[in-house]
């Protein structure tokens, strides 16, 4: 009686697993490099920065000095003294990469930047411009209270149609106060913020609030009569 054939079950073939572990951890090294000459920049930044007493050095001889960002009544947020706007360079619009935003800082977020952040979340926060703006939102944004109380006293007035004040400011300050008091916006809370913080006087010249349905409707008509009140408060 002949023996039954002993037959193998052949092994599965991982060499496209192996590939394409190989093919990750080559990106990963990739990656890690990557953020490594990041680090080791940002390193010889502080190096060349911490030779000098001043968080910030004077520049050269006859060189006017690097312009601020003034505190910004548009979106209220605390910018003088944080952005050095001459070193901001230029980045890719496709990636929004800031490989020079590192550069830019001055006052209160340089020294969070060089004194808080490791090495490694410095190198993070330059792969991508949004991740710069909420944490640098986060950091710096008013306490809700402060930002409510500031909301309640905020008006725009007939002296500040006399001072040449932009109502779109006003407008942008309004609904920036209401976000960080951390009230729910939504489009008829807005109007109703934006129209009841304006003079009695200069709303005589809107429609009633009620009546409009978006924040772009109410803007422009504030912005269309901006000249109309200024000539008739110029005195």
């Amino acid at each position: 009686m002949a023996n039954p054939t002993n037959k193998t079950t052949p092994l599965p073939d991982n060499t496209n697993n192996r590939n394409q572990l190989e093919t990750l951890q080559q990106m990963m090294i990739g990656l890690q490099q990557q953020i490594q000459a990041l680090a080791n920049k940002v390193d010889n930044y502080i190096t060349e920065r911490g030779s000098t007493n001043s968080p910030n050095p004077p520049p050269p001889e006859n060189s006017p000095p690097a312009p601020l960002i003034p505190n910004d009544p548009a979106t209220n947020r605390e910018t003088y003294g944080v952005f050095r706007i001459r070193n901001l360079g230029t980045f890719d619009p496709d990636n929004s990469k800031p490989p020079q935003l590192d550069e830019c800082l001055a006052g209160k977020a340089e020294v969070w930047y060089v004194k808080t952040l490791s090495p490694v979340a410095r190198a993070g926060l330059q792969s991508r411009i949004n991740l710069w703006y909420s944490l640098l939102e986060e950091k710096f944004r008013e306490v809700p209270s402060v930002a409510y109380a500031k909301l309640e006293s905020l008006r725009f007035t007939v002296q500040d149609i006399k001072d040449g004040k932009d109502p779109e400011e006003y407008i942008q300050l309004v609904t920036t106060q209401g976000q960080n008091a951390g009230l729910i916006l939504d489009e008829r809370t807005k109007i109703m913020m934006i129209y009841n913080h304006l003079d009695p006087r200069l709303q005589l010249s809107l429609k009633p609030a009620e009546t409009y349905t978006t924040v772009e409707e109410i803007t422009k008509d504030i912005v269309g009569y901006k000249h109309v009140w200024t000539s008739v408060w110029k005195d």
